[in-house]
């Protein structure tokens, strides 16, 4: 793909309904490269499903969106987008899949057109050490912990090298001390120039975190720099009641 000069995301006024319940309305925003953007909201907010209208999975009632510059409707080039969905390990643990097979579906699912020996290929291996996990290749993916597995699917999503990574609620599951080297994880790659969208409920996290805050009630409260969450107003226009975060230094 050429030099980008456009948004890598781009919604306009989209909107989406389950019969007459309207789960998303006049949706407009613009994500730009080298952002790194968190969602926000409550249970039945319409994340989850903006996500799905963003990777094409489900389909807008009303608006547009572009991904690169090019309509979603047009849009082909998916190895660009490298997306980890919430529990995406749901199996059985003793399911005999070595980390590098788990790695090795991503590239062929982002349209690797190659059979290859499994853990064989440099392309396998250099997600592993981009995610640094290089060291368990070999092993199955039931013998890892739960944020040892969280990394071995942002692998997965990094095969491709995509240029923008999407990760729905990817710390569910995973103790503090984890959660808080997995957030130091996306930083790394957020410095490398991948830009992140973000899904979660963790609103210190998020703010903590991101460059810009997306929150969401079925409409867009707000859409700009973190600080907005200290903001009562635009919390109980999330929420519907009073919700306080605490406050925090911005590292960004």
């Amino acid at each position: 793909m050429s030099e980008i000069n456009h948004s890598i995301v781009s919604v306009e006024n989209i909107g989406f309904s389950y019969g007459t319940d309207a789960v998303l309305k006049n949706i407009t925003f613009d994500i730009e490269k080298g952002d790194y953007v968190g969602i926000v909201g409550s249970n039945g907010s319409g994340k989850t499903t903006l996500l799905k209208i963003l990777l094409g999975l489900t389909v807008p009632v009303e608006g547009s969106v572009k991904l690169f510059g090019t309509p979603l409707e047009e849009f082909r080039e998916w190895n660009q987008i490298g997306y980890v969905p919430q529990n995406v390990f749901r199996g059985d643990l003793n399911f005999p899949a070595t980390v590098s097979e788990v790695v090795e579906s991503g590239h062929l699912q982002a349209g690797g057109k190659d059979l290859f020996r499994f853990g064989a290929c440099d392309v396998v291996m250099n997600a592993l050490k981009r995610a640094g996990i290089e060291h368990l290749h070999k092993k199955r993916i039931g013998e890892l912990s739960g944020g040892e597995r969280q990394r071995v699917f942002i692998a997965r999503a990094l095969v491709s090298n995509p240029l923008l990574l999407v990760l729905d609620e990817p710390t569910t599951g995973i103790d503090t001390t984890t959660e808080e080297m997995f957030y130091d994880f996306l930083d790394e790659l957020h410095r490398s120039g991948i830009t992140i969208l973000l899904v979660s409920h963790d609103l210190e996290a998020i703010a903590r975190q991101v460059k810009t805050v997306l929150c969401l009630n079925r409409r867009l409260v707000c859409y700009g720099s973190p600080a907005n969450l200290q903001n009562p107003e635009i919390l109980k226009a999330m929420y519907g009641t009073e919700k306080n975060i605490l406050h925090h230094e911005h590292k960004h």
